[in-house]
């Protein structure tokens, strides 16, 4: 299994490998509503946001696969009775050719059960942007929202390759009447 930060030109990668994790982000971002807990981190308010651009090794611009995204975070905690932390993925899709709109794909939780481990797993048609998000879990009182630092995003596929953000499209011209 290889480990890979990031791959180039985009045009070029449509060989299929055995099996390739990609790094997408690393770093240290707290999440809570406490700032300054710990001082080797960022602090990014009660939750985060990334987008992810897809590809599929096949050169479509959209295509079948199975990708699994995951999030690996410190200091975890969750109170009795609650159920975690949650960790959303999302597609943008185009609408009605100009409009795009934003769907949940899958949602699960961080959890100490999980070691602050979450997977999330697309299956069949891979929208080519998606976004992950992490936030702090906010259904128990303020003031007790449980700091966590975000350490690690990555993607596991062998349909897929992705890079953080997205790339620069070419702006459509406006429409004069």
């Amino acid at each position: 299994m290889s480990l890979r930060a990031y791959r180039w030109p985009l045009e070029k990668m449509t060989k299929q490998p055995e099996h390739v994790r990609d790094l997408l982000w690393r770093g240290k971002l707290q999440l809570g509503d406490e700032p300054g807990i710990y001082g080797d981190a960022q602090y990014g308010g009660l939750s985060m946001e990334v987008p992810v651009e897809l590809f599929p090794y096949s050169g479509q611009f959209q295509s079948e696969g199975l990708v699994q995204i995951g999030v690996r975070a410190r200091d975890v905690k969750v109170y009795e009775g609650f159920p975690g932390h949650p960790v959303v993925l999302f597609g943008f899709f185009q609408a009605d050719g100009k409009m795009w709109t934003k769907k949940q794909l899958a949602a699960t939780r961080l959890t100490t059960d999980t070691q602050g481990t979450a997977i999330l797993t697309l299956k069949g048609p891979i929208p080519r942007y998606v976004s992950l998000q992490v936030s702090t879990d906010i259904s128990i009182q303020p003031g007790l929202f449980d700091e966590m630092i975000v350490e690690e995003i990555w993607l596991d596929s062998v349909t897929h390759y992705g890079f953080l953000g997205f790339r620069f499209q070419k702006r459509p011209r406006k429409e004069t009447s």
